[in-house]
């Protein structure tokens, strides 16, 4: 999926976030195309989910809600 869309988009990875509500698939995405991760916790996952990973397959952000992000942008 990523390959099509690298060749669909011209998309640089060091400015490019996977956002997701799950470990499971949207995060593994994220970290298996070698891009930031930002998992929000309005899916099925929790703070306690995450502290049980191992460090190199947690998200590399996270946040309660994707309105954090507007909140943090407009303060």
């Amino acid at each position: 999926m990523m390959d099509a869309i690298r060749s669909s988009f011209k998309i640089d990875d060091k400015r490019t976030i996977m956002i997701g509500d799950r470990l499971n698939t949207d995060m593994v995405f994220g970290r298996s195309n070698n891009l930031d991760t930002l998992l929000v916790l309005t899916g099925i996952e929790t703070e306690s989910n995450i502290a049980k990973l191992d460090k190199n397959d947690q998200p590399t952000y996270f946040a309660n809600k994707l309105g954090d992000l507007f909140e943090l942008t407009n303060e």
